[in-house]
């Protein structure tokens, strides 16, 4: 629930300390209502993180008011994957601001997996929502700048979600 604090302005993506990315998806499209302002205006085409303790959102578009945007796992409400018959699975809920985190209120979003991959984030996103975030993860002061990429970065569609669960689990 922060708004283009995610990287540096040589793309690099800002991590918390003990956080690793786990899961990547390209093509994302990101839709909000409840909010109708400036950065929160029409549908962002991007790529999707999700790492242990949020999901990260950065925009392909470098020239719009939301470059980025960060969804702590403790500010989602709501959440749902939809299956429709006709169309891409998609996540949808509610992210609330958090102080400093460049807007404010709540906003109710969309993410939409063009190229699939929605199940596996919802999965994921479910076993990293049960582990707690330690206080100094959350601390600002234990962040450090994760390796450079360039666009579209490379992932593995490979992975084994039961690999990633038991990796939470330590």
């Amino acid at each position: 629930m922060s708004l283009n604090k995610v990287y540096l302005s040589n793309r690099k993506i800002l991590l918390q300390d003990n956080e690793d990315i786990l899961l990547f998806a390209s093509d994302v499209s990101l839709q909000w209502s409840g909010q109708f302002h400036g950065p929160f205006h029409g549908t962002k085409n991007g790529f999707l993180y999700l790492t242990n303790e949020r999901l990260i959102f950065i925009n392909k578009a470098q020239k719009d008011l939301m470059l980025t945007f960060s969804f702590p796992y403790e500010s989602l409400e709501e959440v749902e994957l939809s299956q429709p018959g006709l169309g891409p699975n998609y996540l949808k809920g509610r992210v609330v601001a958090e102080p400093e985190g460049n807007w404010t209120g709540a906003a109710n979003f969309k993410l939409i997996f063009k190229n699939g991959g929605a199940l596996e984030f919802a999965k994921c996103m479910l076993q990293c929502s049960k582990t707690p975030v330690s206080a100094s993860a959350a601390s600002n002061e234990d962040l450090y700048e994760a390796p450079s990429f360039s666009l579209p970065l490379e992932v593995p569609l490979d992975y084994n979600l039961n690999d990633i669960q038991s990796s939470l689990s330590l």
